[in-house]
């Protein structure tokens, strides 16, 4: 949208035909129609109709992540919630595995995924004029410095990455329900923690038991 002139993608969007009625671009991200019609206006290969997120009904409340891999709508979002600044300064593009919730690194570059926008801290809007920039403070994102992922951190993500890309529904269905009960345990709590906790949290239940049984013992204690 910066590159044609257009004050945001919706404008450039509704302007082209294809109508964009809220901030969300979740229909652009998970509507085959749509998604040929921008293809269409930007002369794009008809086979990139595969970046869809197809959903799946019949309560459309999950989605298609690939090879036939079904994922639940609560491990992703369909915002521009976190980046690898590296990635953005050298690929130009936003890359599909951010949208997942549990990853938490760049697994080229082995460094954290930055969260919102580092300079303001305030969440980044998808209707954005610049993919680069905050639309908050005007920020260039490419100017960050990533810190360095530990190697177990960068260990779990890619334990993640594989199980889900093995069409393993059993895992994943089961990574699903782990991941819903964490967030609303620490939630009741009022606990604030982070993506990477509770995604080693669910490493530990499927290879450590005995640690992620200790974990708890140890929480419920402090918390009676």
């Amino acid at each position: 949208s910066y590159s044609n002139g257009y004050q945001s993608p919706k404008h450039m969007l509704n302007r082209a035909g294809i109508l964009v009625y809220t901030l969300s671009f979740e229909s652009i991200f998970t509507n085959e129609t749509k998604f040929l019609q921008v293809l269409r206006q930007l002369n794009l290969p008809h086979d990139s109709l595969d970046l869809v997120i197809k959903k799946v009904p019949p309560t459309f409340q999950q989605y298609f992540w690939g090879n036939n891999q079904i994922i639940n709508d609560q491990l992703l979002t369909l915002k521009f919630k976190k980046f690898c600044p590296t990635c953005l300064k050298s690929k130009g593009y936003w890359k599909k595995e951010w949208l997942l919730n549990p990853l938490t690194i760049c697994t080229e570059h082995k460094t954290n995924l930055i969260n919102d926008c580092p300079n303001c801290h305030q969440p980044l809007s998808a209707n954005r004029r610049s993919l680069f920039k905050c639309s908050n403070c005007s920020y260039d994102l490419r100017d960050h410095t990533s810190e360095l992922s530990n190697q177990f951190e960068i260990k779990v993500n890619h334990w993640f990455l594989h199980n889900l890309n093995s069409n393993d529904q059993n895992f994943m269905e089961t990574f699903y329900k782990l991941w819903v009960i964490l967030n609303k345990y620490f939630f009741n709590l009022n606990i604030e923690v982070n993506d990477y906790l509770i995604l080693n949290l669910v490493y530990d239940y499927f290879n450590s038991e005995d640690q992620f049984i200790a974990y708890f013992n140890k929480k419920i204690k402090e918390n009676l």
